[in-house]
């Protein structure tokens, strides 16, 4: 299965959590979204494709890598 992840960040060196999508599309939209709410350029998004194997051990794998983010939410 591949997925999106949206890196939500700004020039100021810090991360503001991430999003997950299904399409690229859904994922530039919201990267885009992202980045035109900085105004100035403040923000920006990292767009990371991810590919998770559709079993338990992949699942389990994909989410310790990289759902874990002490600040998303």
């Amino acid at each position: 299965m591949r997925f999106y992840k949206v890196d939500k960040q700004s020039f100021t060196d810090s991360s503001h959590g991430f999003d997950w999508f299904t399409t690229k599309a859904d994922a530039e939209k919201a990267g885009h979204r992202w980045e035109a709410q900085g105004g100035e350029s403040d923000e920006y998004a990292i767009i990371s494709v991810i590919n998770i194997e559709p079993n338990k051990a992949g699942i389990l794998d994909a989410l310790n890598s990289h759902a874990r983010h002490p600040d998303n939410g």
